[in-house]
C-alpha cells in the first residue's frame, strides 16, 4: 500500500486490514511511512516494512522479493512495476488515472499525466483488477483497453450507526481530502450563494487541521 497515507485511500486499507483473518495467512505489508501513525490496528503476526513513498524504492523491493510471495495485492490502484512470478490482483479507486482533474493547476496536471504513463506501463504486470463501482470497471476497460474478465467489482463499506438516522433536508456531506481538484472551494461558494437566497442549507466537510486556507475560508464565510 506505498502512496496510501490520507484520505479515502487510507480509509479504504483500514477497513480491509480490520476484515483479514490473520489465522489463514502469512501477511507481509509494504506501507508508505507516511501511514504509520495513522492506521487503526495492524495484526501482531503480520509483518510490516515502511519505505519512502517512491516508485523507485517500490520497484527496489519488488526486484529484491519478486519470488518471495504466492500472492501480491496493489492497494495504491497502481500495478507492480515488474512483472512478479505470483498472482497479482490490483485494487483501483483513483479515478484520477482514468479522467484527469482538469480543475488542478498545471503542475498538478503534469504530475497526474506522468503518473498515468507510468501506469500504462504497468497495466500488463496485474492479473486481476478490483473496482469499487461498475461505472469504475466500465471506464477503466474503455480506457486502458482491458478485458471484462479481468475485472472485477468489489465495494468497501461499512454499516454504522449513522446510517440509521433519518434525513435532514438541505444538509450535504461531502466526505473527500481537499486536493485542489476535489472543488470544495466552488462548493462552499456556492452554497453561501444559495444561502444567501433560500436562508437554508448546510454543508458539512472533511478537512484536516494543515489545510489553513480552506480552514480559514470556511471560518470566513461562516461569520
Amino acid at each position: 500500500a506505498v502512496f496510501i497515507h490520507v484520505g479515502g485511500g487510507l480509509t479504504l486499507f483500514n477497513h480491509l486490514l480490520s476484515s483479514i483473518d490473520d489465522s489463514r495467512y502469512r501477511i507481509y505489508l509494504l506501507l508508505d511511512k507516511r501511514i504509520r501513525n495513522k492506521i487503526v490496528n495492524i495484526p501482531n503476526s503480520f509483518e510490516v516494512l515502511y519505505i519512502e513513498g517512491s516508485i523507485f524504492r517500490r520497484l527496489f523491493f519488488y526486484i529484491k522479493h519478486k519470488k518471495s510471495f504466492e500472492k501480491v495485492l496493489c492497494f495504491a490502484s497502481i500495478p507492480p512495476s515488474i512483472n512478479l512470478k505470483c498472482s497479482v490482483y490490483t485494487y483501483f479507486h483513483q479515478y484520477s488515472y482514468i479522467s484527469l482533474p482538469k480543475e488542478s493547476n498545471y503542475f498538478d496536471q503534469f504530475k497526474w499525466s506522468l503518473k498515468r504513463f507510468l501506469f500504462k506501463r504497468f497495466i500488463k504486470n496485474t492479473d486481476k483488477w478490483v473496482v469499487q463501482s461498475l461505472n469504475v470497471k466500465n471506464q477503466l476497460i474503455k480506457k486502458f483497453k482491458i478485458h471484462n474478465s479481468s475485472v472485477d467489482i468489489y465495494p468497501i463499506f461499512s454499516r454504522n450507526k449513522y446510517l440509521q438516522r433519518k434525513k435532514i433536508k438541505n444538509k450535504f456531506v461531502y466526505v473527500s481530502y481537499p486536493y485542489s481538484y476535489k472543488n470544495h472551494k466552488k462548493l462552499i461558494e456556492a452554497f453561501s450563494l444559495a444561502f444567501k437566497q433560500y436562508k437554508a442549507g448546510e454543508l458539512h466537510l472533511t478537512i484536516d487541521d494543515n489545510n489553513e486556507l480552506l480552514i480559514n475560508l470556511i471560518k470566513d464565510y461562516k461569520s
